[in-house]
């Protein structure tokens, strides 16, 4: 269509849409590309949706202990798909997690964050500090008896630490207990600031990989490259697909729970945490007291500064997974989640 092909020429003169179309989907892929490759598309589609999903809800959310409840119930009852809307919303987070760690474990299995890739590596654990940070604002915008609860714990957990922890959890707090002040900054924290530190770190992120190119498989194969488009984005084209599928099926089948109001007078009430945050309340059954602060400051700091370091501490150029056999020992530990307390934790009690 002359008509079609006079206005593209016209854009491409003022905008260079299609220098911009070919830096994006003309990419240069090694040989050996395949399917463990798709886990980077699929998490930056599921953070897009999280941010449509987000942004929907916050149009009825009412940041105020009075209010936030009776808004997060009149979204899910009332409002045409708002219930749906939520679950994709709710269950999205458990899929960003998992498909951040997935994303993880393949690029320390292939050895991806060798040289020269050390700084695009370290953006990709802030990234995944971020979407923790996410998960755990978002807890308390219920305001229902699991959200209160659980807040409590994570503000106390903060006390537990040496010298700064009474700054911090009274930081958190905004007063003397959780109140208006304290839903409001977490509310604010969710939606303006945690967006744009992750926004950040996904153009860095997007552009450091770009910089360096894909790695491509553990032993290098022969042959030219491919472009991205159309070869590899079939294949994140599909695999997005099922993912999208699985996540709507979840959001129309299973209602998002909602407990009772919050309720700060009981005390009895045994908070719950998220799967991905059950490793964390596991270690504090194992270090009671005094020594809280070695389960929810020393363990996991030294996790995620083990896990951040990996490139400096790792620096041979062997990829290979037989070859680097206390890197994949490591890497693939996790604490134990089967036994939970029971009881409230002591940082209940001491609210």
């Amino acid at each position: 269509m002359p008509g079609l092909t006079g206005l593209i020429d016209w854009l491409d003169s003022r905008t260079g849409i299609k220098a911009g179309r070919a830096y994006l989907l003309d990419e240069p892929l090694p040989p050996g590309v395949n399917w463990w490759f798709v886990l980077g598309s699929i998490l930056l589609f599921l953070l897009a949706l999280q941010l449509i999903s987000g942004s929907v809800l916050a149009m009825y959310y009412v940041a105020a202990p009075d209010h936030a409840y009776d808004s997060v119930r009149y979204v899910t009852d009332h409002v045409r798909f708002g219930g749906f809307v939520r679950g994709l919303h709710f269950f999205g987070a458990s899929f960003i997690v998992i498909a951040a760690v997935a994303h993880m474990a393949r690029v320390i299995t292939f050895g991806s964050y060798k040289h020269p890739r050390e700084v695009t590596w370290l953006t990709g654990v802030a990234l995944l500090l971020v979407i923790m940070a996410f998960a755990l604002t978002g807890y308390l915008l219920p305001w229902d008896q699991k959200a209160y609860w659980a807040t409590t714990v994570t503000i106390n957990i903060a006390r537990s630490a040496p010298v700064f922890g009474e700054p911090i959890a009274a930081m958190m707090r905004g007063g003397s207990q959780l109140g208006a002040l304290t839903l409001l900054r977490w509310y604010a924290t969710h939606v303006l600031l945690l967006p744009a530190a992750l926004g950040l770190l996904v153009v860095a992120h997007l552009y450091l990989m770009r910089r360096h190119g894909i790695s491509g498989p553990v032993t290098p194969r022969p042959g030219a490259p491919t472009p991205f488009y159309p070869y590899h984005a079939i294949r994140d084209t599909l695999a997005v697909a099922a993912v999208f599928a699985c996540l709507i099926t979840l959001a129309a089948t299973i209602r998002v729970p909602l407990d009772g109001m919050a309720d700060p007078s009981d005390a009895t009430y045994v908070p719950r945490p998220e799967w991905y945050f059950l490793s964390l309340f596991q270690l504090l059954k194992y270090f009671p007291g005094r020594l809280e602060p070695v389960a929810t400051m020393v363990i996991p700091g030294a996790v995620v500064a083990l896990v951040a370091l990996l490139p400096f501490l790792d620096r041979r150029p062997e990829r290979r997974p037989a070859k680097r056999r206390l890197v994949m020992v490591e890497g693939t530990k996790y604490p134990n989640t089967d036994a939970i307390p029971t009881q409230p934790i002591r940082c209940i009690r001491n609210a």
